[in-house]
């Protein structure tokens, strides 16, 4: 076929097409739809998969959880309830002995819950932990104003109180500093002496929402009916990466004596969960939520892509008498089958193109309309949604334009 006749056979198609708008239009609709969607939802997903990769990296480096019973990793993220009573002050402290866990290097004991937290006429409910001063290191967290906990603070049961970004901004919104004024916890007033930066991550469970105070402090006041100090989990940070799982087997040895457990005859009490242990479970999660999202953008380009079929196949019907009009003056069936084959191609395309800046556009509202949860549209993504909308142009649109070529031009011309 020469190219002359090539560009005739597209001119006849787009004349067609237009002469067509409102069945142009539907046919577009449905790709632009589902391409649309497929690339807002592997936005989503892309974007929520970095997301909580960079929640549990802000966590701390080379970390280690351990929770009582087999709560798993999940406790972590609930800090304030207190599953099991299989760990203690006391376990802390021992895992905290260099000689006993040696690769080991920090260890931070956490028991937390949710408090009303106030100063002059503003209020706010945030989570108060009692802790000790090595979580500044554990958890990579940064002071902004005064300082952390220190040792003496542990030693003395003072009152003083360490605030996360989100609770001093809500407690004193003003220019003043928060250093030296004292919140009320409760019925109890507590000495601000830090403020610690931000990280960024909003929400009740979130870092920037939560207060730090020595940990016998917090026995002493928030959790006074403890007696025996229990312990809902113990952070650690391993001395290096390389280190971790030795760390995790050391602080399962100190804890199995403690416990007076044998192994392998007892199973533990407690679960030790390492930082890539995290990762591994968060990517996971991530790409089973990626691929059910893909998967439903999926069907709405099937849906998409069977649309154009039938609007084609009822186009083939209705200009059959031209389509034998056509046969009937020289036109050979390549050329009946590509004018047939280039409409469907050119809905496909166009709705592939509109469908992509539609995705765009969607997944950079995202943020704003669902806050916290970000979209990251990727070049790999783009080139997907617009070769699966050409994909589908081809796939449905072959079938209508072999049953164009196939008609007889003599019954094509005594068609009505």
């Amino acid at each position: 076929m020469s190219a002359r006749l090539g560009w005739e056979v597209l001119r006849m198609a787009l004349s067609a097409l237009a002469r067509s708008r409102m069945r142009t239009f539907l046919s577009v609709l449905g790709v632009v739809i589902g391409v649309a969607a497929f690339v807002t939802m592997t936005a989503v997903g892309t974007g929520a998969s970095q997301l909580v990769n960079s929640r549990i990296s802000s966590l701390g480096t080379n970390l280690l959880v351990v929770t009582p019973g087999s709560t798993g990793f999940a406790a972590l993220f609930r800090g304030s309830a207190v599953q099991a009573s299989t760990l203690t002050y006391r376990d802390a402290l021992a895992l905290g002995d260099h000689e006993l866990a040696p690769a080991v290097s920090a260890v931070a004991p956490v028991i937390s819950r949710s408090e009303e937290l106030a100063y002059g006429g503003n209020s706010w409910s945030a989570q108060v932990a009692g802790t000790s001063p090595q979580l500044l290191g554990i958890r990579d967290l940064t002071v902004a104003q005064g300082r952390f906990l220190e040792p003496r603070d542990m030693n003395a049961g003072a009152p003083v109180i360490v605030l996360g970004a989100q609770v001093a901004q809500a407690l004193f919104p003003g220019p003043g500093s928060p250093l030296g004024k004292f919140v009320d916890v409760g019925p109890v007033p507590f000495r601000v002496v830090g403020v610690l930066a931000s990280v960024g991550a909003q929400g009740a469970q979130s870092q920037d929402n939560t207060a730090y105070v020595p940990i016998t402090t917090a026995f002493l006041t928030l959790f006074p009916a403890d007696t025996g100090q229990n312990l809902p989990q113990i952070l650690l940070s391993a001395r290096s990466q390389a280190d971790l799982a030795r760390a995790a087997g050391e602080v399962t040895a100190v804890l199995m004596a403690l416990h007076h457990l044998a192994y392998p005859q007892q199973q533990p009490d407690f679960t030790v969960t390492s930082q890539t242990q995290f990762l591994a479970a968060a990517q996971s999660i991530a790409t089973t939520l990626s691929l059910l999202l893909a998967a439903s953008a999926a069907i709405a380009l099937l849906v998409g892509g069977i649309g154009i079929m039938n609007i084609m196949t009822v186009s083939v019907a209705e200009r059959t008498r031209e389509i034998g009009i056509r046969k009937a003056v020289g036109a050979t069936p390549a050329a009946i089958l590509l004018q047939f084959f280039l409409e469907a191609v050119l809905i496909s395309v166009g709705g592939g193109i509109v469908g992509l800046g539609g995705g765009i556009a969607a997944a950079l509202m995202i943020p704003h309309v669902i806050h916290g949860l970000g979209a990251v549209v990727s070049l790999g993504a783009l080139e997907l949604g617009l070769a699966v909308s050409l994909g589908v142009g081809v796939v449905f649109g072959y079938y209508p334009a072999r049953r164009a070529m196939g008609l007889d031009p003599i019954d094509a011309l005594a068609h009505e």
